[in-house]
């Protein structure tokens, strides 16, 4: 050959290689972004807001955002009646690239709120889109500029024109926005490509993918491949002719050797489609995939051929700083948060997510309800067609998707049921999701029932007519519902054979920074603090019931002094081997002296056994030889990705094993004396004063310094009632009457009235105590019909001013308090009052009559034994030399209660920080003790309310399953030993949330307690007793006992 031809042969061999790469390049989708990724990610855009806040004048907005959040327009909660119509005016310029020249371009906006109108360099990209969850784009190939300045215009109105399309997505109860809130892009494909692919790919290996093309005039060929996770192709390539007249081609294949997609084993392909002409790639597309098939079988939802449950809960896509406006990391996070709860499931209530959240589905698996927006109302048939198919195209390939729900509550438009499977080749089940008041609840076989109280729960389940799913239940609000309850209601689902799950509401907290409020977080009252955790995604205490109660591991430890080693395990998985598992032993100490902390002594960790799904089975820890010498067992189980399921825990050692010793040296006998009214009580640091009528501790002092226990024990019960509330007209100034305030003095105004019970002589020896943070002046409002007035109201000075009532009039009474608390005797038919305070007041107690006292040394401890009169209540305190003080206790109950114990006052200055030895990490009720193990835990004195004030974790609350609590103050500390099984110690005012509906509580009102019985707490909709066996009142029928020991420092 010669120089020539040599020479032309390279370039002929360099232009060839060229043109492949161009050709391969030019092949694949390519984007360019106008905005940023989602929060924290975005870019700024010209913007002009028509009303409200900043309006009137072009400045910049972070797109993509809410703009609300950017002081723009007006915030508006969907229930709001006058909400805000303000419009968002965007400019940007862009440039495209000059390799686009020859391609079709289009824009794409992935969720703008509400109406959307699109312009390019002054002309209409098409029309109007209407509907703010969804994604959409528009062709403007012919209204670009290529190698110069083009301008994109858009005109985004909050309020819909379309009447359905308002009532579908802003009638709702969720806030509501506007802007372009999800990712703004430009995409560029060939002039013949892919528009869009649906996959069916069946468990048994069989796969369609329906791949829809775009211009195709002379391309002749679609190419298929499907890859694994390590990029390994499955099977073999696959291919199908195109049909000239079709803009669908359907590609066939079967594959053997893959894995199988469940929320246990979320194992992924990617399916690699190429349309080709004369076999060369003109444009190249790809889909994540997994290979799963569900069914919704006559008696449940079944999975790869087996039967599934779905623990879920309800999501909102949302952050308090933007609104709707999240990312990557956000979603990822949120389903890390399920997933560590041990759910299996999310519905996407009430409208579509963004993408990432999906892609999290299916990588970290959970299965998913994808649903049409329509909270109470439906879309029309013609936008809701459209947003049908926007929706279903976007999202039909994940695997995580099992169902979609055509609206919400009434939100159901039929006509648009059939448009799913359109464009859905796996047909998946259509559901309406349908609160239990509305009748049917039933669709395609699917009861969906909201909130059924817990007998309604029972007969669906027990009738068996359908699938029984509630697609909303235990709805939270504030500390209630979520793991209040779910126990019994969870073990009722278990038991039936058409129980399929279900999905609480709901996952966060919907709280928002205000912008136009200083950054106060707004939940809407009580419309939106309904999240298992909180707006930042705090874990409040149902957290961690949910995630005992719905551990795919059912772990047994013998508590008696059996217990050999042996657990016994019951694998609640459904597709995955307890041999899959690792669990995790540690033999733990717990040091009395000193700061008192764990020691981890050993430890170990072993494979599960080999357990079926859905089988029992034991496990002999390998533990060594001293094992029974260690204060707690724990057991940890950790699933095949490492992600802790949860930790069980076993005291070694019972109660008293575990108290410190009493010291041996022999030490002076304590010192007692008289004074007044009281037993004074010295060891060499400690003075004790005990009342002398009835035996109560008054105060204790260390070295000189007030410990602030002090008014106790009294026994409390849910029986004794008093109320605290503002003075108001329409204020009941009684506990069991319906007396109310009809006129009162306005110098009054806003003060605190303190009501007891009525006429009720079985209480005439009772007293009402009142603490107040400061000295104030009290006025008692006594009934102007009694002739005579009591002994104790002779000290008060009568004022010239009245309370009306829709009773009688009420003269008023002052007295200026400067102590820290009152004491006053109770109603009786000879005395009937009401107290009001202008300065705040702190619940106290109903304290019970003075009792029969006897004192005395026995071996060098003194002792104070007190008994009532009527002999229902007895306690013995007993004083040793070293200071240490104990209390034994009995008193005697019949009847049903909320809540039953013993009561002391606790000032908080005293408790500014409390450790414990017992369940943890967060307070229990009645119906929520599930979630706890033993360890040591701290908390900071702080007023949360869950919903409200999210000073996380919450101090005030009942605690359960304790050895010793320690309370301190900056210079002084109480540690209080149990000696009693199933005692509860609760501490500091329970607080409600603001509008508490079915979650309000009645809690005992001393700050220090130390229960035998503890409420339950209902949920948004229903009151504790409808909510399961669990949550009923409790049953006393007896005597009741117990013993503490306390060592004040």
């Amino acid at each position: 050959m010669t120089n020539q031809g040599i020479l032309r042969s390279k370039i002929l061999f360099i232009s060839a290689f060229l043109t492949a790469i161009n050709v391969c390049f030019s092949a694949q989708t390519e984007t360019l972004m106008l905005s940023g990724s989602g929060y924290q990610d975005q870019e700024q855009w010209q913007f002009y807001c028509t009303k409200g806040r900043q309006s009137g004048y072009w400045t910049t907005i972070p797109v993509p955002s809410n703009w609300e959040f950017h002081g723009f327009g007006r915030y508006n909660y969907g229930h709001d009646g006058n909400k805000s119509d303000e419009k968002g005016r965007y400019r940007k310029e862009f440039q495209i690239p000059s390799q686009w020249q020859d391609k079709r371009i289009s824009i794409v906006f992935e969720g703008v709120m509400t109406d959307t109108e699109v312009f390019i360099n002054g002309t209409s990209a098409g029309p109007k889109h209407q509907g703010g969850f969804y994604e959409f784009e528009y062709d403007i190939t012919d209204h670009l500029n290529i190698g110069s300045n083009n301008l994109l215009e858009v005109t985004v109105s909050k309020v819909s024109e379309n009447e359905s399309v308002e009532k579908a997505e802003r009638k709702a109860d969720f806030w509501i926005f506007g802007g372009i809130y999800r990712p703004v892009y430009l995409k560029a494909e060939p002039r013949e490509s892919i528009s869009w692919m649906a996959v069916d790919a069946e468990a048994d290996g069989s796969f369609t993918a329906k791949v829809y093309t775009n211009g195709v005039e002379r391309s002749d060929l679609i190419k298929a491949k499907i890859f694994d996770q390590s990029g390994e192709m499955l099977g073999k390539p696959f291919m199908q002719s195109i049909k000239k007249s079709e803009d669908c081609s359907t590609l066939k294949t079967r594959v053997n050797g893959h894995k199988t997609w469940t929320a246990e084993s979320p194992d992924l392909y990617t399916l690699q489609v190429e349309l080709c002409r004369d076999d060369k790639t003109v444009h190249k597309a790809e889909e994540v995939f997994g290979f799963r098939t569900f069914e919704v079988r006559e008696k449940g939802f079944y999975l790869n051929g087996t039967r599934i449950r779905f623990k879920g809960v309800n999501r909102h896509s949302f952050w308090p700083d933007s609104g709707r406006c999240v990312n990557r990391q956000i979603d990822y996070k949120d389903a890390k948060l399920i997933k560590e709860m041990n759910m299996n499931a999310v519905r996407l209530s009430h409208y579509p997510p963004n993408k990432s959240f999906l892609q999290a589905c299916d990588e970290l698996g959970l299965y998913v309800i994808d649903e049409l927006t329509g909270w109470h109302d439906a879309y029309d048939t013609s936008v809701g067609k459209k947003l049908v198919a926007e929706m279903v195209q976007r999202d039909v390939n994940h695997p995580s998707i099992m169902l979609w729900a055509n609206g919400n509550e009434g939100g159901h438009n039929f006509d648009l049921v059939s448009e799913y499977s359109v464009y859905d080749p796996q047909d998946r089940t259509v559901i309406h999701p349908t609160p239990s008041w509305n009748s049917p609840s039933v669709f395609n076989g699917v009861d969906t029932a909201h909130y059924c109280q817990y007998d309604d729960f029972i007969k669906r389940l027990t009738e068996r007519n359908n699938i029984f799913m509630p697609t909303e239940y235990l709805h939270g609000l504030y500390d209630g519902g979520h793991g209040a309850g779910l126990e019994d209601y969870w073990k009722a689902m278990l038991k039936s054979p058409v129980g399929a799950g279900g999905f609480l509401w709901a996952l966060a907290d919907e709280g928002i920074v205000r912008t136009d409020k200083n950054g106060r977080i707004d939940t809407d009252g009580n419309h939106a603090p309904d999240g298992i955790v909180g707006p930042y995604r705090e874990k409040e205490g149902s957290f961690y019931t949910i995630k005992e109660i719905f551990c795919p591991v059912d772990v047994s430890m013998d508590q008696s002094n059996d217990f050999d080693g042996t657990v016994e395990l019951r694998n609640m998985y459904h597709f995955t081997n307890l041999n899959k598992i690792d669990f995790t032993w540690q033999l733990a100490d717990f040091s009395i002296a000193g700061n008192r902390e764990k020691i981890i002594k050993d430890q170990g960790t072993q494979k599960g056994p080999d357990i079926n799904p859905r089988s029992t089975g034991k496990i002999l820890l390998d533990l060594p030889e001293n094992w029974r010498r260690r204060d707690v067992l724990y057991l940890k189980a950790y699933d095949f990705s490492g992600r802790h399921l949860w930790t069980w825990s076993l005291p070694l050692k019972n109660r008293k094993e575990m108290l410190p010793q009493m010291p041996l040296d022999k030490l002076d006998k304590p010192e007692v004396s008289e004074e007044g009214s009281y037993i004074v009580v010295k060891t060499a640091d400690h003075t004790f004063r005990f009342n002398k009528n009835n035996g109560l501790l008054n105060r204790a002092e260390y070295k000189g310094d007030v410990v602030g226990i002090s008014n106790g024990p009294e026994v409390v019960h849910s029986q004794q009632k008093h109320r605290i509330e503002k003075l108001k007209k329409g204020a009941r100034i009684y506990t069991d009457r319906d007396y109310t305030v009809t006129d009162y003095p306005a110098a009054l105004k806003g003060a605190s009235l303190v009501a007891a019970g009525n006429d009720d002589k079985q209480k005439k020896d009772l007293r009402l105590k009142i603490n107040l943070p400061k000295p104030a002046a009290l006025y008692v409002a006594y009934d102007s019909r009694q002739k005579n007035i009591p002994q104790w109201l002779k000290s008060w000075k009568k004022t010239e001013y009245s309370i009306s009532t829709t009773d009688v009039e009420f003269e008023l009474y002052s007295k200026f308090v400067s102590g820290r608390e009152i004491v006053l005797r109770e109603n009786n038919a000879d005395s009937m009052y009401f107290v009001l305070s202008r300065a705040e007041v702190i619940p106290g107690r109903m304290l019970s009559p003075e009792s029969q006292v006897s004192s005395g040394y026995k071996e060098g401890v003194f002792r104070i034994n007190s008994s009532s009169k009527e002999g229902d209540k007895q306690f013995t305190w007993y004083v040793h030399p070293d200071g240490k003080l104990r209390l034994d206790y009995s008193y005697s109950l019949k009847g049903q209660y909320e809540y039953f114990g013993i009561s002391f006052d606790c000032l908080p200055e005293s408790a500014e920080k409390m450790r414990w030895f017992g369940q943890g990490p967060r307070r229990v009720w009645k119906n929520r003790l599930k979630g706890g193990w033993l360890d040591i835990w701290e908390r900071q004195y702080n007023n949360g309310i869950p919903g409200e004030v999210w000073n996380y974790p919450v101090f005030a609350g009942y605690y359960a399953d304790w050895y010793w609590l320690e309370l301190n103050s900056e210079s002084r500390s109480v540690m209080i030993h149990n000696t009693t099984d199933n005692l509860y110690f609760k501490v500091g005012e329970i607080r409600n949330g603001s509008e508490p509906r079915n979650t309000k509580v009645k809690t005992p009102e001393g700050f220090l307690c130390f229960m035998h019985a503890i409420n339950p707490i209902g949920t948004k909709f229903r009151k504790p007793e409808n909510l399961g066996p669990m949550s009923s009142m409790n049953s006393a029928d007896g005597s009741y006992s117990g013993a503490l020991i306390f060592d004040f420092k």
